[in-house]
């Protein structure tokens, strides 16, 4: 059995009992390792707490545990701070519909340029150290705990938009944290939409984080919003790829699909030459797309005008020697590593 099933196995799903999910496991340490690799740790650990090789991992899980609270603590404190400065926002592609921690925090900030500009003064203001700023983002470090806090102009690689954020502005909530604060954020289709889009065009890499981030989802989310929202922001390949490969992983791990999930198949298509790869890599995640997938996404992509005019942007600051060599040399690093 793949290291892949063996997790799935053991975690589960939260569409069947837990009679579906292997009690016990041979080799608790390398399932740690795999998850971590994966960006699920914490959710490999709490899976685990009911079992007897537990008190071999609860030093770390204490350490994640306590990291998770302070990612709600720091996602509190950066919402209020741009909402009291009357700044629209969303964080977004963070806080995930199972127990997980981030090395950072996404922020969209609607609006013009001006919002923006306010919305990394406002940051500056609240104790923020800025670390970074790229064409469409820049970096803070929270004043109070070592995450990192992205402030976004756009969702953007680079120059170039890979989703028009005035279509996301509409799927904005209030979503309420543990700790019984309120935070602005993306309405469950958006943030996974977002999330695969991240996933295939910024990242190029498929990790089982993104597989139970959808699987989540799918409990409370509309498939016909989501596929509509999909349609619009121009990723419907995104997603049908996106979707082929967490049918898979489901179908392999426990022998069945989740309704949901059989109509957005239905609704976007089916996707094989992804799958096929991943078949053939015996399931191995994280799973590295291919460039002619990638290129398939961007170039439906490529039909929103926002998206356009950035990839002219990028070309113009590609004559540019300096931005040039720095870009390519990231870029040769991104298409190498195995995780992110």
């Amino acid at each position: 059995m793949s290291l892949t099933i063996e997790l799935l196995k053991f975690i589960g799903s939260p569409y069947l009992s837990s009679s579906h999910r292997s009690s016990n496991v041979s080799n608790a340490l390398e399932l740690l390792k795999y998850s971590t690799k994966n960006r699920l740790s914490l959710l490999y650990l709490n899976a685990a707490k009911p079992t007897e090789f537990f008190h071999d991992l609860g030093r770390i899980y204490d350490r994640q545990i306590t990291r998770y609270a302070e990612t709600f603590e720091a996602v509190a404190r950066i919402s209020q701070a741009l909402f009291n400065a009357g700044v629209e926002h969303a964080v977004f592609k963070t806080l995930r519909p199972y127990v997980s921690t981030t090395v950072d925090i996404d922020v969209l900030i609607f609006g013009s340029i001006f919002d923006y500009e306010k919305s990394l003064k406002t940051a500056i203001e609240a104790g923020y150290k800025k670390l970074a700023r790229g064409p469409m983002s820049t970096t803070f470090l929270d004043p109070k705990v070592k995450i990192g806090v992205d402030l976004y102009n756009e969702v953007a690689v680079s120059y170039v938009p890979y989703i028009d954020k005035v279509k996301l502005a509409t799927q904005v909530i209030d979503t309420k944290l543990p700790s019984g604060e309120y935070v602005r954020t993306l309405a469950c289709e958006a943030d996974l939409v977002s999330i695969i889009a991240h996933s295939i065009i910024k990242e190029n890499i498929y990790t089982l984080s993104e597989y139970y981030t959808y699987v989540y989802y799918l409990e409370q989310l509309s498939v016909d919003r989501f596929v509509k929202l999909a349609e619009e922001t121009h990723l419907k390949s995104a997603t049908m790829i996106h979707t082929a490969i967490t049918a898979l992983l489901y179908k392999v791990a426990y022998k069945s699909l989740p309704y949901k999930l059989q109509q957005i198949m239905a609704k976007v298509g089916v996707e094989e030459f992804e799958t096929t790869r991943v078949i053939k890599k015996d399931l191995e995640m994280p799973h590295k797309y291919h460039p002619a997938t990638i290129a398939r996404c961007l170039l439906e992509m490529a039909r929103e005008n926002k998206t356009r005019k950035g990839i002219a942007d990028q070309i113009i600051h590609g004559l540019n020697l300096g931005f040039s060599r720095d870009f390519f040399n990231k870029l040769s690093e991104h298409m190498t590593r195995r995780t992110y």
